[in-house]
């Protein structure tokens, strides 16, 4: 029922069902594997480096013009914090 009043207000692309899919599958997969190694950290970060990595190397197998686009964005925006940091204590230097 979301989905369908969804639809009302946005345009869903069919290019964004495998991405979702492989999202799914990692999570399932990190999921997995956290459940059969126990309720730990250990378990925990394994499980969702696991995922992670499922994810990724899905994409980068069969999207990898996307993964590309996606880490060129990504690595825009991060030099644009490094050279214009929004909190860089300028904005309070008026406050004492």
């Amino acid at each position: 029922m979301l989905i369908l009043r969804a639809r009302k207000h946005a345009e869903f692309s069919p290019r964004l069902v495998p991405p979702t899919l492989f999202a799914a599958a990692g999570a399932s997969i990190g999921w997995f594997v956290s459940s059969e190694m126990g309720t730990t950290a250990i378990g925990g970060l394994s499980g969702a480096l696991l995922a992670g990595v499922v994810y990724l190397l899905a994409l980068w197998i069969w999207r990898r013009s996307h993964l590309l686009d996606s880490f060129r964005l990504s690595a825009r925006g991060i030099r644009e914090v490094v050279k214009r940091p929004a909190l860089n204590g300028q904005a309070n230097a008026g406050e004492v």
